[in-house]
């Protein structure tokens, strides 16, 4: 980025200074410094004057006033410091006019980092001595406002200013400003600062766009996007830019798909690379502490920043592949995911040391899995009434016609048979032991981590004596769907957007043919087998009763005939 002449009227009324002679009448008067921002409100900005200024004016018409700048007592310390790099000059007020092309009388190209170089060296040097400059009345304070800040009443002199600017909520010191302020004059100055910005997204599948939040069962991929700005690196010798990314329990990193810096519809592919003056980016991580929280940082070169930001680059998107585990928070209010920056803050840096840096606030996506209860009873149709069955296996099956799979996990109810979801797979003959949901013995089993869908229960195999059950589809879904309006995806998406991770954001509901009751619980009623009749519809029981009275007469029948016989034979 071409760095142009800021300083150009302050050299040339310095150069005046030297070669005008002064005439007989000599005045001095306040003058003020504004800077003219947005991003200053609540800001504090300090001001030193280095030299005095006097202004001789001139009372022949065509010719400019002259000025005379003598160098504060209160800065001899830093002429004295600085004179190593002032050579061959002895003082500051040569060492500045030696920064001007004498032919053209402006500030030789070849110079300007000397004089970058000096403004840093004003400032740092200025703020390090801040107490003693007050006391020698060279130092200036001001507040900002909405639309700057301005320092009013100030004596004629010449000033190193710099403060802080707000971008959004990151701060970043400006660039030390040189200036003169005379006559009654406002002294205009530009404020040199920015600051990056990040945000984290997550691809939502229900509508394949980069949104806040998204659901999916476990053992599913997700992919998430950083995407930060590229703030004006003009005058920094060195720029620190560090992404910084937090995954909770409920996931794990799987790999960087891309790192890609943009101009517009331009873009440029950056290179992991294991030096740090290379042209690229360095990873470090990922690492997981104690209580499963993962993280991993993304630096891009000093180099490579300043580069990209000098040709115009505006922002970094970096998308990476993470999978939702086995520790993840099923329900409740979902799985947090947060991002920050780290950035160089301050342009004033002169190269000794550690850069100083600040940090964006965190930023975060949310990712929901789901649950799903199943009931099987007897007895009474109202499931609050009926009988529980233990020990009946049912089968999950999605709309593909792929079955579920599961781990059979320890509840933490010795009543209930708790099974964590691991994935999908091809519906086999015979099925696999982990394809199967046995109920516990209160007639329940759990399902934890299942997106939401459309799905089948299929009751694999029922209890003796009871009939088999037709397959029974429904469909899991965020129970928020059922408060926004028209009960759309997209209306559901901008809600959750905006609420997302708030309590109970991520409880689910069900929707299914004799619906009875529960959020996300399926009642499953299975009566008990009928027993045939036989032919002519009379059933079996007058079956038996009939065969009863018969045998009954048949027996009389030939004991009153017996004894018959006998009493004939007597």
């Amino acid at each position: 980025m071409m760095r142009t002449n800021k300083y150009l009227s302050l050299i040339l009324v310095m150069v005046l200074a030297l070669v005008i002679a002064m005439p007989a009448t000599a005045s001095a008067a306040n003058g003020s410094i504004e800077i003219s921002s947005n991003k200053v409100a609540g800001q504090t900005f300090y001001a030193y004057r280095i030299f005095t200024v006097e202004t001789n004016a001139e009372s022949n018409a065509g010719v400019a006033d002259s000025f005379v700048y003598t160098l504060n007592p209160a800065y001899t310390a830093f002429q004295t410091s600085y004179a190593p790099k002032m050579l061959p000059t002895t003082t500051l007020k040569d060492y500045v006019l030696g920064l001007i092309d004498p032919v053209t009388g402006r500030l030789a190209p070849a110079r300007q980092n000397d004089l970058d170089n000096l403004a840093r060296a004003l400032w740092n040097w200025s703020d390090a001595n801040r107490a003693a400059l007050t006391s020698a009345g060279a130092f200036a304070t001001a507040t900002g406002t909405a639309t700057g800040v301005t320092f009013p009443n100030l004596p004629a002199g010449y000033y190193v200013v710099a403060g802080t600017g707000l971008f959004g909520t990151s701060p970043a010191t400006s660039f030390a400003a040189l200036c003169t302020v005379i006559d009654n004059t406002t002294s205009a100055v530009v404020l040199k600062a920015d600051a990056p910005s990040i945000k984290k997204e997550v691809l939502n599948h229900h509508n394949n766009a980069w949104e806040k939040w998204t659901d999916v069962g476990v053992t599913g991929q997700v992919q998430f996007k950083l995407t930060s700005t590229i703030s004006d690196t003009t005058h920094y010798l060195h720029y620190t830019y560090r992404v910084h990314d937090e995954m909770s329990a409920g996931l794990t990193y799987n790999s960087i798909a891309s790192v890609i810096a943009y101009k517009g519809a331009a873009f440029e592919t950056l290179n992991l690379v294991t030096l740090e003056n290379a042209n690229g980016y360095r990873l470090s991580g990922p690492s997981t502490d104690t209580n499963g929280i993962t993280t991993f940082t993304v630096t891009v070169n000093s180099n490579t920043i300043m580069r990209l930001s000098e040709a115009g680059f505006d922002r970094i998107e970096i998308i990476y592949n993470a999978t939702l585990n086995n520790f993840a928070v099923v329900e409740r209010n979902g799985n947090p995911n947060y991002v920050k920056l780290e950035y160089s803050n301050d342009p004033n840096w002169e190269g000794v040391g550690t850069p100083p840096t600040d940090e964006t606030p965190k930023d975060d996506a949310w990712v929901y899995t789901y649950r799903l209860d199943i009931l099987k009873f007897t007895g009474d149709e109202d499931p609050a009434k009926g009988t529980v069955l233990p020990g009946v296996i049912f089968q999950l099956f999605n709309s593909s016609g792929q079955v579920a799979q599961f781990q059979h996990r320890v509840s933490l109810s010795p009543y209930i048979e708790t099974y964590l979801f691991q994935g999908w797979a091809a519906n086999v003959s015979p099925a696999a032991d982990n394809t199967k949901l046995t109920t516990g013995p209160d007639g329940m089993v759990q399902i934890l981590g299942v997106d939401e869908g459309s799905y089948v229960l299929r009751e694999f195999k029922q209890l003796k004596g009871y009939n088999p059950i037709p397959d029974m589809p429904f469909t899991l879904y965020n129970r928020l769907l059922d408060e926004v309006a028209g009960n759309t995806m997209s209306a559901l998406i901008t809600r959750l957007n905006t609420d997302r991770g708030k309590p109970d954001t991520g409880v689910s509901k069900l929707k299914y043919a004799g619906f009875v009751a529960g959020v996300y619980q399926i009642d499953v009623y299975n009566g008990k087998g009928a027993i045939f009749p036989g032919t002519g519809g009379i059933g079996v029981y007058a079956f038996y009763a009939t065969g009863a009275l018969i045998t009954a007469g048949l027996i009389t029948f030939f004991v009153v005939r017996r004894k018959r016989d006998i009493l004939k034979v007597r």
